[in-house]
């Protein structure tokens, strides 16, 4: 309709292409909505309406109206909660998104945990926390509590904040003998040579091979990873898998479908027979992962269903 405006229903968190559109859907006396929003009249049908469009003609957020909202209702901890919830999802996924501009989300441990919500709440279409009303409509009581303290104790921590980040960079290229800089360029490899320094039986090697490959000023994330594939303790039956279902779950979300497999990879390199076989293959796996991180390409997910489905016909 030429010269309607979109109106806003508090109650429903529902924008409607005009007054008329939403007294035909609630039922209601479009004049009343009418004089809703001139002030004349608190509610119509029972709600409460707020134009969508600011007075110079520009839309207005979906969040700016839900915090008019908020205003206008009556007080419903639940409610509360879930607003509450929501922006506090939207301040993490800002601060990821920062972390990520930089390369230095390897390096905020409380950014990745927090960033495993997403398999829990869901996700964006680019790969953040949903944080979406229907899905946060579905969460208890107990749950909102759960995940509101969950980012508030995280955003405490010191690596959280990008600031925080690089001086997690710098000590760790202090360790190996580098720069930060050179530590962001192989970004990619990061999360491969955190998990063999948690779980190699001598991480004073790993640190030592790692900063080996570092001191040559070419070195790439790919010569990174082939260095660690070649340490003999094979820590990669553990890191592989089981650390990249774990805190780094979102490097594998390409791969969502060999997922079943991998996660049973995880659970059979739990034994120290198979993890002492088989370690080699699975360094394979994790290594496939890690250098085609972002390929979705065909080959890509053919050559890694084939080091998958050979591992597991020898396992079993």
């Amino acid at each position: 309709m030429k010269g309607a405006k979109k109106i806003y229903v508090a109650e429903l968190d529902r924008i409607f292409d005009s007054s008329a559109a939403a007294a035909k859907e609630l039922n209601i006396d479009a004049s009343n909505i009418s004089k809703v929003l001139s002030g004349r009249r608190k509610t119509a049908g029972g709600y409460h309406f707020l134009p969508a469009i600011t007075k110079t003609g520009r839309k207005k957020s979906k969040s700016s109206l839900q915090r008019q909202a908020v205003k206008l209702l009556p007080a419903d901890p639940l409610k509360a909660k879930r607003y509450e919830l929501k922006r506090a999802i939207e301040t993490v996924n800002t601060e990821i998104k920062r972390l990520e501009s930089k390369n230095l989300l390897a390096f905020s441990e409380p950014a990745q945990e927090l960033l495993t919500l997403g398999d829990v709440l869901g996700r964006t279409p680019s790969g953040y926390i949903s944080a979406s009303d229907k899905t946060l409509r579905t969460l208890n009581e107990a749950e909102l509590d759960k995940y509101l303290q969950a980012i508030q104790k995280r955003k405490k921590r010191r690596a959280y904040t990008v600031g925080g980040a690089i001086a997690e960079a710098q000590r760790l290229a202090d360790t190996l003998g580098t720069t930060a800089s050179k530590i962001a360029e192989v970004a990619d490899a990061l999360p491969l040579l955190f998990a063999a320094l948690h779980n190699s039986e001598d991480s004073d090697e790993v640190a030592e091979k790692a900063a080996d490959v570092l001191s040559d000023p070419e070195a790439t994330a790919e010569d990174l990873i082939e260095a660690l594939g070649e340490i003999s303790d094979s820590y990669a039956a553990d890191a592989a898998v089981t650390e990249l279902l774990g805190t780094n779950t979102h490097l594998l979300d390409q791969y969502d479908e060999f997922r079943p497999q991998l996660e049973e990879i995880s659970q059979l390199a739990k034994d120290p027979a198979v993890k002492a076989q088989y370690g080699d293959e699975i360094a394979a796996i994790s290594e496939h992962i890690l250098r085609n991180i972002g390929n979705d390409s065909e080959e890509a997910r053919d050559e890694l269903e084939y080091l998958i489905d050979g591992l597991l016909y020898e396992i079993r």
